[in-house]
């Protein structure tokens, strides 16, 4: 050892000294340690389609500073929030915001939190926030779904409607609406309403989504519309998805170019195949849009690409259309499918569009 060596001979007291600097606790490097209450967040018994926002505190319980690097939720109904930027001394607290959205939940449910430190024991912990959510309105299914039907088949789907008795459910009207915008009356559908069910806690009705029998192929993206007396769901909105199948088939179902600066060019391939034997397309256009169709005819029979060409106009510039496609399909004469075509705006332009969607 250095110290028995500068002493150059061997003396057992030095020696003792030696081993009991070497015995002496050393002194540990001063640490952060996450603390957080409560770790468990109960709302108990809430509302559907309701806010509510609590509030936690992270402690530094350790001797170093900590740092809070990051907050995580499990999903986008639930949010944190730091009011500042985070280092905490030794003994001191911050508050983390913790916000939850119950819109369109039921029943029990259990959000979580992460919060990310540099505490060097446990670097995350978990916040969870627990609840039961009462829905006084629901419907079931959420979505109406009309999947690969064909054109001589029969379809319906029926979508129940309950409230809570003491809201006393009336429905006065149930339509579908359709169109790119969702804002024309549906010529693909017809609702029926029955007579209104009452049970020992809630009030029903049945509403009866009936495909029409004169329709041609095509993908279905429309809304079911039910119109109540209850004050916040007044005008109930339902998804109405699906596709009339005909023997052509088309990807993709809307067509959207790319984003381009003015003068620069973008395309996009439409493929169409029939399902058996052939066909022909004799015409494909965008009509009223400054977008062109091609056909390009395939090596295989039976498949077409449609190519959609689009040079940038103006800034700003954009609008949604439809590819008109004619075929010689006595079913699908005429195949129509959306198409979004769009011009950059520039940073620090006023980005005032000179063409809309409908345009």
């Amino acid at each position: 050892m250095k110290i028995l060596a500068e002493c150059g001979a061997w003396k057992p007291a030095a020696w003792v000294a030696a081993v009991a600097l070497l015995a002496l606790p050393t002194v540990s490097q001063a640490a952060p340690k996450a603390e957080i209450k409560p770790a468990t967040i109960e709302l108990g018994e809430i509302e559907e389609g309701g806010e509510y926002e609590r509030y936690v505190e992270l402690t530094n319980t350790g001797d170093g500073v900590l740092t809070l690097e990051d907050v995580k939720t499990s999903c986008g109904c639930t949010a944190a929030a730091v009011d500042s930027d985070v280092e905490l001394k030794s003994g001191e607290t911050q508050k983390i915001r913790v916000s939850f959205n119950s819109r369109n939940m039921e029943g029990g449910v259990t959000k979580k939190v992460t919060v990310k430190t540099n505490d060097p024991e446990n670097p995350s912990i978990e916040i969870v926030l627990k609840a039961n959510v009462h829905r006084s309105v629901k419907w079931e299914p959420r979505y109406v779904s009309f999947n690969q039907v064909g054109l001589g088949e029969e379809a319906e789907q029926v979508v129940t409607l309950e409230a809570d008795k003491n809201l006393d459910l009336q429905v006065s009207e149930a339509y579908v609406r359709g169109g790119l915008r969702g804002d024309k009356d549906s010529k693909l559908f017809s609702v029926e309403i029955s007579e209104r069910r009452s049970g020992e806690e809630r009030d029903a009705y049945d509403l009866t989504v009936r495909m029409a029998d004169k329709r041609k192929p095509q993908r279905i993206s429309e809304s079911l519309i039910i119109v109540t007396n209850i004050a916040d769901k007044d005008t109930v909105k339902i998804p109405v998805r699906g596709e009339v199948s005909g023997r052509i088939s088309f990807s993709p179902s809307y067509a959207v170019l790319a984003l381009v600066n003015p003068g620069e060019e973008t395309t996009r391939d439409v493929m169409l195949s029939a399902s058996d034997g052939t066909f022909k397309i004799l015409n494909a256009s965008v009509p009223e849009s400054p977008v062109r169709a091609e056909i390009v005819p395939d090596e295989q029979p039976g498949r077409y690409t449609v190519r959609l060409t689009y040079v940038g106009e103006e800034t700003g510039a954009n609008g949604v259309k439809q590819l008109r496609v004619e075929t010689d399909d006595p079913d699908q004469a005429v195949i129509e499918i959306p198409v979004r075509y769009q011009t950059r705006v520039p940073a620090g332009d006023s980005g005032v569009a000179t063409k809309g969607p409908g345009n």
